[in-house]
């Protein structure tokens, strides 16, 4: 993970922050956000992907912690039903990456949402399986 800070000079004075996610030998996944003031607000910047997708058998669940907190990752069909709980516990800053393979779940879609919620924020992302 890289992290740098460079001033903006737009409509006053802003921050932006980027940092990349995840990334293979075509893109590069990164988030950013505009500030008001150095460092405020980025204390819970969660970065929260699924690589590949779409998928056949299987793909990583990838997402990086900037603290420590609570975090819950959870698999629901697309009627909204909770299907698993892959994570929920207290975890540390850090990277973390889950494989996930829903053929192996016997779950009758090719779509599923994966939900992370890790302290106070809460990111959905879209799995599709492809035969």
């Amino acid at each position: 993970e890289t992290t740098q800070t460079i001033p903006v000079t737009t409509s006053g004075s802003y921050w932006v922050k980027l940092k990349s996610c995840g990334s293979n030998s075509d893109t590069t996944v990164v988030t950013f956000q505009l500030v008001n003031a150095p460092n405020a607000g980025l204390a819970n910047d969660v970065c929260f992907d699924a690589y590949p997708n779409p998928y056949q058998e299987s793909t990583w669940l990838i997402y990086n912690l900037p603290v420590s907190q609570q975090v819950l990752l959870e698999v629901y069909d697309v009627l909204g039903r909770k299907l698993e709980t892959l994570v929920d516990q207290y975890q540390s800053p850090g990277s973390y990456k889950i494989a996930f393979n829903s053929s192996l779940k016997n779950y009758n879609t090719g779509v599923v949402f994966v939900k992370l919620q890790a302290g106070d924020r809460i990111i959905m992302k879209r799995l599709i399986q492809v035969e």
